[in-house]
């Protein structure tokens, strides 16, 4: 099991801009991750919209990426390779974190729900939170390598 991060290194690093830092990182994951899943869904569609042909169609093997498939093609399997990077980036830090940090993450950071549920399911207070909170961004911000020093 891991450990929270001790108050000397917190201290080091200026948090405020840390947190900045990883909700940007969140919310480009929360869109990368969306956007590929509304590529699943659409399918086949999603190669054939607004096109007159299909890519199975296509009789070169190659992909043109300077034609409407090619493009859409290439769009799919970039946006697949991030989203998949990302979900691995992000379960690695999970197994990083203690429950406590987890629950924070998860609950707070990813679905912007309020601390207080965290607070409750643990019953802890607002400042009996604060060391948990203060690790799991800083471990969470170490981890993606967006860390600022004071």
């Amino acid at each position: 099991m891991e450990c929270l991060l001790r108050k000397n290194l917190i201290s080091k690093y200026d948090l405020k801009k840390c947190k900045q830092n990883l909700e940007s990182l969140i919310e480009e994951y929360i869109r990368v991750r969306y956007s590929y899943k509304n590529i699943n869904d659409w399918g086949e569609d999603f190669y054939t919209k607004g096109m007159a042909y299909k890519f199975s169609e296509v009789p070169s093997g190659k992909i043109n990426y300077s034609d409407r498939i090619g493009d859409a093609v290439a769009f799919k399997i970039d946006n697949e390779n991030e989203a998949e990077r990302m979900q691995q980036d992000f379960d690695s830090l999970l197994l990083k974190l203690t429950d406590q940090e987890k629950d924070f993450f998860q609950i707070v950071l990813l679905q912007k729900r309020a601390q207080r549920i965290v607070e409750d399911k643990y019953r802890i207070t607002k400042t009996a939170l604060e060391p948990f909170k203060q690790s799991c961004i800083l471990k969470a911000c170490l981890h993606f390598e967006i860390a600022v020093l004071k």
